[in-house]
């Protein structure tokens, strides 16, 4: 059977705000938004949590999600994305599961909306892309207005500015947002790759999302949820340990 997975990965060390996956949001550790995602998400038929961090253990564990316990050579800062989902499906394939379709919940991302994750993994499913990728589209930080310095000097970061039109008028563009990323399994394990040549998009309301970085955006979050978020309840299933 070919399973879609969502991974949750979750490594301890966070320089810019330490023990950033448990701690509390609105009442609840950071990652715990991001597991109750993915087991509202009826597409998915396995939540799987990569993580080295005994705390992030103790958490998943009260939910119905399997843990993976990360190398210390895979919890690095440096460590790619990419490395950390082929040690997912490499452990997976030796218990005897087969992964058709993986989905990355990043626990930075505390609101989602379920339906786009459904969304996301009916599309890879009936277009037969390799990846469908969600995006914010850019308002005020438009590409056309970027700009870099060298010697001294401000230069054009890629294009020359259209000087004469204002920004509502430039063409759309969009942002990878760090929400959701669905693939085939067999695009990190074959092409060493996340994305693959054909990738679509899923759309988000950027008035209505943010990935914690910084404690700025730790704020932003918590306005959000105050604001205009809605909270997605799921009861807890402990599970026995190995399982």
């Amino acid at each position: 059977m070919s399973l879609a997975v969502a991974l949750i990965p979750a490594r301890k060390g966070s320089k810019r705000i330490p023990g950033k996956n448990i701690r509390l949001l609105k009442g609840k550790p950071l990652i715990q938004y991001s597991i109750e995602h993915a087991l509202s998400t009826k597409l998915i038929d396995k939540v799987v949590v990569s993580t080295d961090d005994d705390e992030v253990i103790k958490v998943s564990k009260t939910f119905n999600c399997e843990i993976i316990k990360r190398p210390n050579e895979l919890a690095t800062d440096k460590t790619p994305t990419i490395e950390v989902v082929k040690h997912c499906i490499e452990t997976l394939k030796r218990t005897g599961e087969f992964v058709g379709y993986l989905i990355i919940l990043q626990p930075t991302v505390p609101i989602r909306d379920v339906k786009k994750i459904e969304e996301a993994i009916v599309i890879l499913k009936e277009t037969g892309c390799d990846s469908v990728i969600s995006h914010i589209k850019v308002d005020y930080f438009h590409p056309n207005r970027m700009k870099k310095i060298i010697n001294g000097q401000i230069v054009p970061y890629y294009e020359k500015e259209l000087e004469k039109v204002s920004r509502d008028k430039l063409p759309e563009a969009y942002y990878r947002d760090g929400s959701i990323y669905a693939m085939r399994a067999n695009l990190p394990m074959e092409e060493n790759t996340l994305y693959g040549d054909t990738t679509r998009p899923i759309i988000n309301d950027r008035n209505k999302f943010v990935n914690i970085d910084e404690e700025r955006d730790w704020k932003m979050a918590e306005w959000l949820m105050d604001n205009i978020a809605t909270t997605i309840k799921v009861e807890k299933t402990p599970i026995k340990d190995g399982e």
